[in-house]
């Protein structure tokens, strides 16, 4: 089948413009987690100036001790490598990979992939797995074949 000029170029056109929206919607991700983690450091040097004012109430420091716990965990979780950013990643990656092709993509898989890894190190940590711990081995061998079957891979 031969394609005319004007169907390539509207085909180019339509893939330029698909291109934009994705890079519109992967930044405007990155910016929320950014945002988010940006405002749980403020939190912090607010909470910071509460616990070294010497006219602080005990009551305030406690909950400028609680508040500033709180706003580290947020900064974790929202910075490069935590885990809600992480599944921002994920859910963008699966709205820019769907939109793109209409299915549940390999890039999308892998993303997925890199989100679970991190939660089963996390719970091994949590619960003093080993490393090839058999707990380790069966969760990561579990989630191998679920992201092999999402991309159409799996031959179980």
């Amino acid at each position: 089948m031969l394609f005319r000029s004007a169907d390539i170029k509207a085909i180019m056109k339509e893939q330029q413009q698909m291109s934009a929206a994705a890079g519109t919607v992967i930044t405007t991700s990155q910016q929320v987690a950014n945002d988010i983690a940006a405002d749980a450091v403020k939190t912090q040097l607010a909470a910071q100036q509460v616990l070294a004012d010497p006219n602080s109430t005990a009551e305030e420091k406690a909950q400028a001790q609680q508040t500033f716990i709180q706003a580290q965990q947020t900064q974790k979780d929202w910075s490069t490598g935590g885990k809600y950013n992480l599944a921002l990643m994920v859910a963008t990656g699966l709205t820019v990979d769907s939109i793109a092709s209409g299915k549940f993509g390999a890039a999308t898989a892998n993303a997925a992939g890199a989100v679970i890894d991190k939660q089963i190190g996390d719970l091994a940590k949590q619960n003093k797995w080993a490393e090839g711990s058999p707990e380790k081995t069966i969760l990561h061998g579990l989630a191998g074949v679920i992201q092999a079957s999402k991309i159409g891979r799996a031959h179980v």
